[in-house]
Order: structure tokens, then C-alpha cells, then sequence
């Protein structure tokens, strides 16, 4: 039988260990959170979040659900659809490609 070494511990790259902090590190207080996204407020104000301004080249939204359809299995799309047909809030979760294209353009807080 052979005989049995110690493993030695293997080295986490950099990056990796840099992901890792940001997870591990000591969060600041529930204060500190709330007085960092006040401070940002002032940059971007919730207000302004009302005043969507729809690109000019904005594409078609069902151009959009087109194009996704092509990618998908096309004896599943007509459940896709009926799916969404469901309820506002089932027709947004189907679109989420049409909702990231009206948001690109609005102000980003940076969190």
C-alpha cells in the first residue's frame, strides 16, 4: 500500500481570493448602508427613475420576443406565450430582454 503524504494547502490565486473577500469581509453596520444609498440619492434621485426616456432606436419589443423565440425550442414557444398571457407581472418575467433594453439607458446609482 502506498504510503500515505500530507497534502500540502493549495495556493488560491489572487482574483479568487479577492472574490472570496467580498463575500467573507466584515459588512459595514445597517446605518452605515443606509446612510451610503442617501448619499447616492443625490446623485440619482428615485424620482428620476419616473423619467424613462425611451431610446430612439429602441427596438420593436416584439421583434425582440421574436429573436428570442429562434433560440428556443419551437414546440415550447406557444407555452412561453400563453404563459405570459397569465398576468402582468408573468408578461414582464417573459420580456425581461424588452425591460433591459428600456433601462440601459437610465441613470445607474453604481450599486
Amino acid at each position: 500500500m502506498p504510503k500515505a503524504t500530507k497534502a500540502s494547502p493549495a495556493k488560491v490565486p489572487t482574483a479568487s481570493k479577492k472574490l472570496a473577500d467580498q463575500f467573507t469581509a466584515p459588512r459595514p453596520s445597517v446605518t452605515d448602508r443606509e446612510d451610503a444609498g442617501k448619499r447616492l440619492r443625490t446623485t440619482v434621485p428615485r424620482a428620476s427613475l419616473a423619467d424613462n426616456q425611451l431610446p430612439k432606436n429602441r427596438k420593436d419589443p416584439v421583434a425582440i420576443l421574436e429573436a428570442q423565440a429562434k433560440t428556443r425550442l419551437q414546440e415550447l414557444v406557444p407555452v412561453r406565450y400563453a404563459r405570459m398571457l397569465q398576468s402582468p407581472f408573468a408578461f414582464l418575467r417573459g420580456t425581461a430582454a424588452v425591460m433591459a433594453q428600456d433601462l440601459a439607458a437610465s441613470q445607474v446609482t453604481g450599486l
